[in-house]
């Protein structure tokens, strides 16, 4: 329910922040700092919800109760009909790997706590994101989450008459102080967990509880000329790269603020904020909020093409879905609640979420225990296998090896002997794991696996591309000190993405390409090998800008027996080949073996052998490639 006084120019804002967010969801290296519009809706949300609860008197009696109520009836229904949408569709759509991750993140999203899954999984701008359909609901986590506590905090502030403004400015302050040093030691910290993101929802809810109240009727043309200007700022400063949210996130939320506090009647909020285009927006901005993404990741799997048209397409379809949904469903439901009798229209209600929330969870915890080899898809089901991908951790090397988990991968193929050989690295040395396990187990030696996502295994202190830096620094000294400090290890393999070198501050080719890595790596190199180590290093196999999902045409084509179609850009992965060559040539103390050059016959790369997928997506091989590589290796210099 909103508030008595309705205010078009805060409908247009919502409009605004939701048009920004899906334009970068669409678009991302173009409108590369729309994101900012979760912020502003965090600041508005504040705003209403805090003015709900203190005009109505909703922190007295049952008026905590009659909150929630509310805030079911506003949050629930549209959630509930997106859900249950994409879990319908989604096994038509998605493979084995990504149906498993989608039902995990669909009982994320119905309970509120898609942030934390988030966060344990690191990455909000990872490209990995884009099959992740409900990615978008860790902010309605938040905002839950913080709504769960904020009506008891006010009614214990009311009751024992506390200082309300300096607890408020106390928070602000605490969280904001949060933000600002997680978003530079635990990044994925300060971006999804409400600490951080607490004082952004309590800008808002200052400006509602009038203890400000004297500033805001001041200088009403200024605050929003200062507030576009920080919108302005927001949108030429703000990257995806900037260690954000912490004190970037201050642009969008004052000047959310100012916007708000320069109430209806200034300018820019009467003649641009209040405009139809943006009020209609913002009218079903929650909607579109919560169809426009599923509905891009979905489209996306089959229309993948170059361009801006088809994720216009996509957002305009989104666009229609949040106008039915919010005319036809979402607007009666509350007009409902004010017309008749709560008691009467609550037990219709929560009839239909007592029945929908067990459906939701059941059929998501079906996908989950079959690994997601559920689906309707069949031809996805032929090569369920190839798609597969495996447990990154092991209890056994958890307990023997890493009972602080201070790494990502952790695997060993002993429960009692300690190591001969340890292979270091990320994902792409994850995905090597299952052939070179298999390779010296038939010599008798032990191999363990250690690896933190998206972090060169030879990084220190000049290493800032990961999203989590620290973590990434810290695990390879740990990494280091075991395999120096346990004489059984005897080899050491390094293997890692060599994309992820492109985020490092490289220079030119006449200034030597790639110095910053090759001088990281022959250090750490040299360091091993003066201990008596074994150097080897397996090169990343190349990035085929292919992956096996997109060689399957629609579900809609009902074709089951066709043999999957992969055209490779051969031209792009010579080119890439030439850097990979300049990068590994400045290489030394090691034994290098070329995994790339597996995977090429006559000149010509390919992913597929013998009608089986090489490759579970673009840049990691599965197990029968892994095993492939290892036939190879084993013939190989660097394994004798």
């Amino acid at each position: 329910m909103l508030p008595r006084e309705h205010r078009k120019d805060i409908d247009g804002l919502r409009g605004l922040a939701v048009l920004g967010t899906a334009l970068y969801h669409a678009y991302p290296s173009t409108f590369r700092s729309g994101f900012i519009g979760v912020d502003i809706f965090f600041t508005i949300s504040g705003f209403l919800i805090t003015k709900i609860l203190l005009e109505e008197g909703a922190i007295q009696g049952n008026g905590i109760f009659n909150f929630y109520l509310r805030r079911a009836v506003r949050i629930l229904p549209a959630l509930l009909l997106v859900l249950t949408c994409f879990l319908i569709l989604a096994p038509y759509f998605l493979i084995p790997s990504e149906l498993e991750s989608f039902a995990r993140h669909l009982i994320g999203g119905l309970f509120f706590y898609s942030n934390f899954s988030l966060f344990l999984e690191h990455g909000y701008f990872a490209a990995i994101r884009q099959s992740k359909t409900f990615l978008h609901l860790w902010s309605l986590g938040v905002e839950e989450q913080f709504y769960l506590l904020w009506p008891s905090i006010l009614a214990l502030f009311s009751r024992f008459q506390i200082s309300t403004l300096k607890i408020l400015l106390f928070l602000i302050v605490t969280s904001f102080a949060a933000s600002v040093i997680l978003s530079h030691t635990l990044p994925p910290a300060a971006f999804y967990l409400l600490p951080s993101r607490m004082w952004e929802i309590l800008l808002g809810g200052i400006l509602a509880t009038k203890l400000l109240e004297s500033y805001e009727k001041k200088q009403p043309q200024l605050k929003s000329i200062l507030a576009a200007l920080l919108f302005l700022c927001a949108g030429v400063l703000i990257k995806d790269t900037n260690g954000f949210p912490g004190a970037w996130a201050l642009f969008p939320c004052l000047g959310t603020a100012l916007f708000i506090s320069a109430g209806p009647h200034a300018w820019l909020n009467e003649k641009i904020l209040a405009s139809r285009p943006l009020v209609f927006l913002g009218t079903v901005s929650y909607s579109f909020y919560l169809w426009q993404w599923p509905v891009l990741v979905f489209g996306n799997f089959y229309l993948h093409k170059n361009g801006w048209i088809i994720p216009a397409i996509l957002l305009f379809i989104s666009l229609v879905f949040a106008t039915l949904s919010t005319f036809l469903m979402e607007l009666p439901l509350r007009n409902t609640l004010r017309s008749i009798k709560q008691k009467k229209y609550l037990y219709g209600f929560l009839l239909i979420i007592f029945f929908a929330y067990p459906t939701l969870w059941l059929r998501s915890h079906q996908i989950i225990r079959k690994s997601g080899f559920c689906g309707a898809n069949q031809v996805f089901r032929k090569y369920k296998d190839d798609l597969a991908d495996f447990p990154s951790t092991s209890k056994t090397c958890i307990k023997k090896i890493d009972p602080k988990r201070n790494f990502d991968i952790c695997l060993t193929t002993s429960e009692t002997k300690t190591p001969d050989v340890v292979l270091l690295g990320d994902s792409h040395a994850k995905a090597l794991y299952p052939g070179l396990s298999e390779l010296y187990k038939k010599s008798d030696q032990e191999l363990l696996l250690l690896g933190t996502w998206a972090c060169p295994p030879f990084a220190n202190n000049t290493y800032r591309h990961s999203w989590d830096s620290a973590r990434c620094l810290n695990s390879v000294q740990l990494a280091t000190d075991y395999i120096l400090t346990t004489p059984s290890v005897k080899t050491v393999i390094l293997s890692f993405a060599f994309s992820d070198l492109q985020g490092w501050k490289m220079k030119s080719e006449n200034d030597a390409l790639y110095s910053i890595a090759t001088v990281q790596l022959n250090d750490f190199s040299k360091n091993l090998s003066t201990k008596g180590k074994k150097v080897i290093l397996i090169s990343d196999t190349s990035n085929l800008h292919i992956s096996p999902r997109d060689c399957f045409q629609p579900p809609w084509t009902n074709n089951s027996d066709f043999l999957p179609h992969c055209p490779i850009n051969q031209l792009l992965l010579l080119q890439e080949a030439k850097n990979r060559e300049v990068f590994y040539s400045l290489i030394s103390g090691t034994c290098t073996f070329h995994s790339a050059e597996v995977f090429k016959k006559n000149g010509i790369y390919f992913m597929m052998k013998e009608e089986h997928f090489l490759f579970r997506d673009s840049t990691h091989v599965n197990e029968r490639g892994s095993k492939l590589i290892a036939q190879e290796f084993e013939r190989s210099p660097c394994y004798k």
